[in-house]
């Protein structure tokens, strides 16, 4: 398992394997940090760019004025249609806790809160 492959199921929507990669992730020992860095770093495009549709752009010219590789574009538009800008900036702010959680500035468990960002970037409807 790497962090990329988890960044990708999660955009492709796949709730079962990105738990899967996640579990598998934390067995191995990577730092939360590694993860933290990926997924705000897709979230934060992802978020960017949903504001751009928002405004009238369409989704292939989001991602053209973003650099998403064409190899990357289904599952990115799968992550924009699934997403709202609501949801994205809630993820944000989640990441951001678990940033501060990792280096001890907040109570809460570092990996639990990955898992919650993960799996709603999946798709999943978690609560709050």
């Amino acid at each position: 398992f790497n962090i990329f492959n988890l960044v990708d199921t999660a955009l492709k929507g796949d709730l079962g394997y990105t738990y899967k990669i996640l579990t598998g992730l934390r067995a191995e020992g990577v730092e939360p940090g590694a993860l933290i860095w990926a997924l705000s770093r897709e979230i934060r495009q992802l978020a960017a760019m949903k504001l751009l549709i928002e405004t009238g752009q369409s989704t292939q010219q989001a991602m053209r004025q973003y650099r998403v590789w064409n190899n990357r574009q289904q599952i990115t538009g799968s992550a924009l249609k699934r997403s709202s800008s609501n949801q994205l900036n809630n993820l944000i702010q989640k990441l951001a806790l678990a940033d501060q959680m990792m280096k001890g500035m907040a109570p809460g468990n570092t990996w639990d809160q990955l898992e919650q960002i993960s799996l709603s970037l999946a798709g999943a409807k978690l609560p709050c």
